[in-house]
């Protein structure tokens, strides 16, 4: 499920990695309390974004950044400015990860 925090005050794994536009799963804010509930992901998620929530359980992490999830990516203005301020944000929220994970070899958000 997602949960809101402040990064600064959180030990985060921050994932980086190709995913689609067309991609079916993504923040907006019409989803987001819905994505904020415990079984918020009954279909699962990609399987690159699966790999990367095993790694930060496995590495003692309790939160994970991933940029579809955590980047209102809808249409809406509120969405558009969201992303607009969450863009400017991206480099210090990489930078301030403590530790960024690149899958750099997969085409889609599928390929693990």
């Amino acid at each position: 499920a997602l949960r809101d925090v402040e990064l600064a005050e959180t030990p985060y794994l921050a994932l980086s990695y190709c995913w689609e536009a067309d991609q079916k799963l993504k923040l907006n804010m019409e989803n987001e309390k819905t994505l904020q509930l415990d079984d918020a992901f009954p279909e699962g998620l990609p399987q690159t974004i699966q790999d990367a929530v095993l790694l930060a359980r496995l590495l003692g992490f309790s939160f994970l950044w991933v940029d579809v999830l955590c980047i209102c990516q809808g249409r809406s203005e509120a969405d558009q400015q969201d992303r607009a301020v969450q863009l400017g944000n991206m480099v210090g929220i990489y930078r301030e990860s403590n530790l960024a994970v690149v899958a750099a070899c997969g085409d889609s958000a599928d390929a693990g």
